[in-house]
């Protein structure tokens, strides 16, 4: 517990005016001391019975670079209890109302915004809580190392529409995907892909019946392999390129399976599109094995001139295939409760063209 600044200056009036009073003038200045001493010892009855405020921190919604969030929690306190909140915040983070003053009543909600401004996993707190007695004289903090993660999403950028045309074109001539693990052969049944079908199986039955290849958990979706890879350049952006790639493949019901730096594999589908976003925002610098590059059909490469793609072995520049800005118009949506799977909020890469 100790004094405020308000509190200190009563401390200071307070002993001022009993020197004074000493030496004389005692019953003109028991008008003024005399309310100061009563708010003094009514500030630390106050404080010094205070009790421990409890926290309960509330998930943040993930979120892309340049979106925003809302951060909730609740304290619980005796009613009444004047406090002074201070979230500490990560980096990466922004904000401008994580002090907030509050009477808490029983058990109150707070919250403020916070604007995500780079990718990675993210954290709030440390959070202070200052319990002060109505008058502004004494306070007395206490400190909850509890944090809460942040998850911060690349951004995920437009595509032209010749560049997404491109990319579905590759997608639909594609005749290899990693869909799943085999695990066996069965008859063929009407409404089986044909590029299951078993030829060399089928060609040695007497019958001459097509048998197809049966995957473990085969969810019926194509597979699209990409390797990313930093040489000499930014992880950031190589995380935006696979994340706009994925995020475009994931509008055509296509699946990933990413090989990321350090050779992490990380397999998803549009259902399960959050376990891809994440990866990208944990992704740092590194390389992939040169077998996972070779295998990929798109491989990514971040460099200090900036990210370029192979498709089929032909290069192309990242940036080029960006198209103008369309993030929609800011709709102030900060609930708890959004979703990552905000495919707009797309922008044009620095160095793209318009």
């Amino acid at each position: 517990m100790r004094p405020t600044l308000r509190g200190a200056t009563v401390l200071v009036a307070v002993a001022a005016g009993g020197l004074v009073a000493v030496n004389g003038g005692r019953e003109a200045l028991n008008a003024v001391i005399a309310p100061l001493v009563v708010a003094g010892v009514a500030a630390i009855v106050i404080v010094g019975v205070s009790s421990r405020p409890s926290l309960r921190r509330r998930p943040v919604a993930p979120g892309y670079v340049g979106e925003r969030r809302r951060v909730s929690f609740e304290l619980t306190a005796r009613r009444g209890t004047v406090v002074t909140v201070t979230d500490e915040l990560g980096a990466g983070l922004e904000a401008d109302g994580n002090r907030l003053e509050r009477v808490l009543s029983g058990t109150t909600e707070l919250s403020y915004d916070l604007s995500l401004r780079s990718r990675g996993v993210r954290s709030v707190g440390s959070l202070t809580v200052a319990v002060q007695d109505p008058f502004g004289l004494l306070t007395r903090r206490y400190r909850y190392d509890e944090t809460e993660p942040v998850v911060v999403y690349p951004p995920v950028y437009e595509l032209r529409p010749a560049a997404r045309n491109r990319l579905a074109g590759y997608v639909s001539d594609a005749t290899e995907f990693d869909r799943a693990v085999f695990e066996h052969l069965r008859e063929y049944e009407r409404g089986d892909s044909l590029r299951d079908v078993h030829w060399k199986s089928a060609a040695k039955r007497p019958d001459g019946d097509l048998v197809v290849k049966e995957f473990v958990a085969d969810d019926g979706l194509d597979r699209l392999t990409m390797a990313g890879t930093v040489a000499a350049g930014d992880a950031d952006d190589l995380a935006a390129a696979l994340a706009t790639l994925a995020d475009h493949l994931f509008e055509m019901d296509v699946g990933v399976v990413l090989w990321l730096p350090g050779d992490r594999r990380v397999e998803a589908t549009p259902a399960t599109r959050d376990e891809a976003f994440l990866a990208l925002a944990e992704l740092q610098a590194g390389q992939v094995a040169a077998d996972h590059r070779e295998d990929a059909d798109i491989v990514v490469e971040a460099t200090a001139e900036g990210v370029d793609l192979s498709l089929s072995g032909r290069p192309i520049s990242f940036a080029d295939l960006c198209a103008y800005e369309t993030s929609p118009p800011d709709t102030g949506t900060t609930d708890v409760e959004a979703t990552a799977e905000s495919a707009g909020g797309r922008h044009a890469p620095a160095g793209g063209t318009a």
